[in-house]
């Protein structure tokens, strides 16, 4: 999976460079995830502005990543979601689990 990673303080900025997140990349997804946590980074926002698919398994990763943060008192967000990508969101009512950002400046504002 193309991921572009950037990391300052405790709070990594993963930018999806993929348009879709499938059951083929969302193990790999995960398995970032998890490095990064363990790397020490509780704040992770997720850039979804060039996904235009998103699947239940691509969910499910970012429930993933976020069940590792917040017991840590970190958390996991998402900004720059397409209307397609939103819609999913929705539809799976995880608008109401994960904070979301129009865009990546105001989220990260948000974890300071």
């Amino acid at each position: 999976m193309n991921l572009d990673i950037v990391t300052q303080n405790n709070l990594a900025i993963v930018r999806i460079v993929e348009s879709e997140i499938n059951s083929e990349k969302s193990p790999e997804f995960k398995t970032e995830l998890l490095r990064l946590v363990t790397e020490g980074y509780i704040n992770i926002l997720v850039n979804l502005g060039k996904v235009s698919y998103i699947d239940s398994s691509g969910l499910g990763a970012l429930l993933f990543g976020r069940r590792q943060v917040v017991p840590l008192d970190g958390d996991l967000k998402l900004t720059c979601l397409s209307d397609n990508v939103m819609a999913m969101v929705k539809i799976a009512q995880l608008d109401r689990v994960f904070d979301i950002f129009d865009t990546e400046e105001e989220a990260i504002e948000s974890f300071i």
